[in-house]
């Protein structure tokens, strides 16, 4: 069985949550005797439109180089020529599957030139991408956005790029939603990461919950868990934080609660992470005068082996789909502070703690109280779990539905 595995960015270029999946399950499938060719986004765009080969771990890595730049953004998502390489690959490749992860640097309409082309695909939904203008559907003022893809609920909130009338974007984002509406429609398996992801999902594409196949991932490495020394009454609460440092991961909620706290002076915060955008940097460091923040930088996960800490606190603004993050933490026998949005509340189980979403006053108050009764956090660390499942049970799950499609 040949498959092509797509997906918006891959290694060495790129590096992420979604990139290391698909990095991980490609491994395991080719390992199981599946031809595996990966198509991935490229941040560098080339004049004409063109492919470049690579190879990455012993996997063939195709890159799509569009012609264009600022290729990220929602008015962009259509590219003719990036799509005509996408389908001269099927062509050549003649694969007997597609399984695609992303449109985000390629085209949008990936499924129907596989569908064309007549080679049957399964959709892997990581994120909202598919459903919202801005990927996250986590408006301006940090609302949390329910309503479906259409031009009376997105215009308002996108705007009007710069270099368009607002009648054309209007036009563009009703093309946009019946682009990525019949991608979803044409798939033959549709992959949510969890059971809330799947409901908000089947309410915002009015498909059946049905349509949508729940399939956890699973953690995609192991990690040693370091010895824990509980905390004495009065030292220093240690909490650590890790993943993109970015507006939407919500990292600037937690530094402006512990500024907040009575305990500010006793609490040492860790940051690992890139920071995404200069701004956000900036206004990370702002926060962190004063108190107790070690910036970490850029990490692999093996980086987190070793790491002891009191608390592990994830105050996304986003709902996320999965969350890679809870898993590591798990791993390693960190109790985890979690939003009452999206996958992590689903899993975070009784190892961990479930907060309003964006408050700053609960996230102060937990961390006031954690400081103050260390038995606290000791009590749930008791209930902290590995991760449940694993990578392994994944990628045989995703070969199952292969085998079932390709009979």
């Amino acid at each position: 069985m040949k498959v092509l595995e797509v997906v918006h960015g891959f290694p060495p270029d790129c590096h992420g949550g979604t990139e290391s999946f698909v990095e991980g399950l490609s491994q395991g499938l080719a390992s199981r005797g599946v031809e595996i060719l990966v198509v991935s986004g490229a941040l560098e765009s080339r004049t004409p439109a063109q492919t470049s080969e690579s190879r990455w771990k012993g996997l063939r890595v195709v890159r799509i180089h569009r012609p264009d730049s600022y290729y990220e953004t929602w008015e962009r998502s259509y590219s003719e020529p990036a799509g005509r390489l996408f389908a001269g690959i099927l062509e050549r490749e003649r694969p007997d599957l597609v399984h695609v992860h992303h449109w985000l640097r390629l085209s949008r309409d990936l499924v129907a030139r596989a569908h064309a082309a007549g080679v049957p695909t399964v959709l892997t939904l990581h994120d909202f991408g598919s459903t919202c203008l801005i990927c996250f559907r986590v408006k301006a003022d940090d609302s949390f956005c329910t309503v479906p893809l259409a031009v009376e609920n997105c215009h308002p909130c996108v705007g009007t790029p710069a270099g368009m009338e607002p009648a054309d974007a209007a036009a563009e984002i009703g093309r946009l939603r019946e682009d990525l509406l019949r991608e979803i429609g044409l798939a033959r398996e549709r992959i949510a990461l969890s059971s809330s992801q799947a409901s908000i999902l089947s309410r915002v594409t009015g498909r059946p919950l049905s349509d949508f196949r729940v399939l956890p991932l699973g953690p995609v490495k192991r990690l040693r868990r370091a010895p824990h020394r509980p905390r004495g009454p009065g030292e220093p609460l240690r909490v650590i934080s890790f993943g993109h440092l970015f507006h939407l991961k919500g990292q600037h909620l937690l530094l402006e609660a512990v500024r907040r706290a009575r305990a500010r002076e006793r609490i040492r915060v860790a940051l690992f992470g890139l920071v995404v955008y200069p701004e956000y940097e900036k206004r990370l460091r702002a926060l962190a005068e004063g108190i107790a923040v070690e910036f970490r930088g850029t990490y692999e996960v093996q980086d987190l082996e070793g790491t002891d800490a009191d608390l592990a606190v994830f105050p996304t603004l986003a709902a996320e789909t999965y969350g890679f993050v809870l898993d590591e933490a798990a791993a390693l026998g960190i109790p985890a502070a979690v939003p009452d949005l999206g996958a992590m509340r689903e899993r975070v189980g009784d190892g961990g703690l479930v907060l309003p979403r964006g408050d700053v006053g609960a996230i102060a108050s937990l961390l006031d109280d954690a400081f103050e009764r260390p038995a606290l956090l000791e009590e749930v660390r008791a209930k902290v779990r590995p991760p449940a499942g694993s990578f392994d049970a994944h990628v045989e799950a995703v070969l199952g539905l292969y085998r079932g499609i390709a009979r």
